[in-house]
């Protein structure tokens, strides 16, 4: 369960069978959190089936309570909120990102760069906060996440 967790096949729209997996500890560049995110994004269902396992599993009480406490916190409505916000953030800056950790960098190209995120996420912050919240309550719906009244 956890090869197939870990090394999933999904179509991306992007060939047939793309790969989907979650990554190394050690991948931590940005370009590898957004990949993370997407990942965590995309195989939100099998990771939480693999928790409910161990969770079930009478063999070792210690991860049955740190898995618990961490299934916990992911079937809640601020997880999904914030992973969404992450996945918002770091595509946008994706790019930037990238450009970045390039050995010869155009500093006139950086900066254009710069400009480019920084516009997006004040465009964000001033117009696409509902649509943000709109793409985390689907997501809440599909995996039977409780939304919490926006009103209070």
């Amino acid at each position: 369960i956890v090869e197939r967790i870990a090394s999933s096949e999904l179509p991306t729209g992007r060939g047939l069978n793309q790969e989907a997996n979650l990554k190394r500890p050690r991948d931590t560049r940005r370009g590898s959190h957004f990949g993370t995110v997407t990942s965590v994004i995309s195989l939100f269902s099998p990771i939480i089936s693999l928790m409910k396992i161990i969770e079930d599993d009478p063999k070792n009480d210690a991860a049955r309570t740190d898995v618990g406490c961490i299934l916990y916190a992911m079937e809640d409505f601020e997880f999904a909120f914030l992973l969404h916000l992450m996945h918002l953030i770091l595509g946008i800056s994706y790019e930037l990102s990238q450009a970045l950790q390039r050995k010869y960098q155009d500093l006139l190209n950086a900066i254009g760069l710069v400009n480019v995120v920084k516009s997006r996420l004040q465009e964000v912050k001033d117009s696409d906060f509902d649509e943000l919240l709109q793409e985390t309550n689907l997501f809440a719906n599909k995996y039977d996440i409780d939304i919490p009244n926006m009103e209070d």
